[in-house]
């Protein structure tokens, strides 16, 4: 199951949206045979702003940047803060709202940026189930392309 927090403010409206979107691409990513040994677990996906995404980038990678997502497994966490709720949970996935639309701006796009959440997300799943593009060979960026093509 998929369960969406806003930890940033947008309008209601753009907000249902962008969930609907979400909801189409998490269903079909279920789907995916690949994905199959994870159906049974929850994923939390948070919007969040630039400032906690720097945070967290900081925290748990050494990073002291802002960026696009972050993806943590069940694994990772120890936070109070994290928004992990239950024993079957895949993990979460940050996703910087901020960069969404500053980039959806840069880009020309009006709207709420489903497309761009919709390849963020399929990126941050893919983290979640163990794949790391910093580490293999292509094959996360692969994956990604496939996916993007099928679902977005």
């Amino acid at each position: 199951m998929l369960q969406i927090f806003w930890d940033t403010k947008e309008n209601p409206k753009i907000k249902r949206e962008i969930q609907k979107s979400l909801s189409v691409v998490y269903r079909n990513l279920s789907k995916d045979s690949f994905f199959d040994s994870h159906q049974e677990h929850n994923i939390s996906l948070i919007f969040t702003n630039s400032k906690k995404i720097k945070e967290l980038n900081n925290t748990y990678r050494n990073k002291n940047e802002s960026t696009d997502v972050l993806s943590f497994s069940e694994l990772d966490y120890g936070d109070e803060d994290s928004y992990l709720q239950e024993k079957n949970s895949l993990g979460e996935i940050y996703l910087n709202y901020e960069w969404v639309k500053d980039e959806n701006k840069k880009m020309e796009k009006w709207g709420s940026g489903e497309e761009l959440v919709s390849i963020l997300f399929i990126h941050g799943m893919l983290h979640l189930i163990g794949l790391d593009h910093e580490k293999d060979k292509g094959e996360m960026e692969k994956l990604e392309n496939k996916l993007r093509k099928e679902l977005v």
